[in-house]
């Protein structure tokens, strides 16, 4: 199904594009906090659609999140870490973010067939919905 990349691509894009207005406007920890908020509610809104159309914009929705948590947490990051640190911190953050997609992708693979596709959404989400609370 072509809808839900194009869903997902689409949400990204937006991110980037807000992200930039909104960081500077309301500043990267309370962006930070509302993005992961965000991701983990449409993380689990995804997990409970009804139909297609909302599947594809809850989908749409958490890509833009994530988008706006990944950049937010890349600058505050570069910010807040001393100079000969940063070029670490920023390795181990994007490292990080690759090491969760491989093992969601593990997870999915894993429970999809047993548990259904809604079970593998809510529990690929239990890392963002911590994120958010803590």
């Amino acid at each position: 199904m072509i809808l839900l990349p194009i869903s997902v691509m689409f949400g990204g894009c937006l991110g980037s594009f807000i992200t930039f207005i909104i960081t500077f406007k309301w500043g990267r920890l309370p962006v930070l906090s509302i993005s992961q908020t965000g991701a983990a509610v449409f993380a689990v809104l995804s997990a409970v659609s009804q139909n297609i159309w909302q599947f594809l914009f809850f989908r749409c929705l958490l890509a833009m999140f994530q988008e706006i948590s990944t950049s937010t947490s890349q600058a505050y990051t570069t910010e807040m870490c001393p100079r000969e640190n940063r070029a670490l911190a920023i390795t181990c953050l994007t490292i990080s973010w690759g090491m969760g997609g491989f093992i969601a992708a593990v997870v999915a693979y894993l429970l999809l067939e047993s548990a259904g596709w809604r079970i593998v959404l809510l529990v690929v989400a239990v890392p963002v919905i911590t994120s958010a609370v803590f």
